[in-house]
C-alpha cells in the first residue's frame, strides 16, 4: 500500500510504502503547480511500466516519482492540466 502525501501542506513531502516486508519512505520536495489534474493515474501508470521493466516496488515508485515531479515541474509556466510529455527534463516538441 502506497500512501500519498500529494494534498498534504508543506514545502518537503513524505510518503511510505508498506510491501509486506516493512516500510519504505519516500521525500520530496513539493512541486507547487496548480495543473496536478491527472496526477494519480500517471503515478500508478509509470508505476506499473518501471515494474514492466523488471524494477522492485520500491525502486518503481522512486522512479515513478522521479518522472512525475519532472512533469510537474515542467508545467509550472503552463496553464491547465501538466504535460506528461518530458524527457529526461525537457519537453517533447510541438506538434
Amino acid at each position: 500500500m502506497l500512501l500519498k502525501a500529494g494534498h498534504l501542506d508543506g514545502t518537503e513531502l513524505t510518503e511510505y510504502l508498506f510491501d509486506g516486508n516493512g516500510c519504505h519512505t519516500f521525500r520530496y520536495p513539493r512541486t507547487d503547480t496548480p495543473n496536478t489534474h491527472g496526477t494519480g493515474c500517471t503515478l500508478s501508470s509509470a508505476i506499473a511500466s518501471y515494474l514492466a521493466l523488471g524494477d522492485t516496488l520500491p525502486k518503481a515508485i522512486k522512479h515513478a516519482k522521479k518522472y512525475l515531479n519532472g512533469a510537474l515541474k515542467a508545467s509550472e509556466t503552463d496553464t491547465g492540466p501538466y504535460t506528461i510529455f518530458i524527457v529526461f527534463g525537457s519537453r517533447f516538441p510541438e506538434e
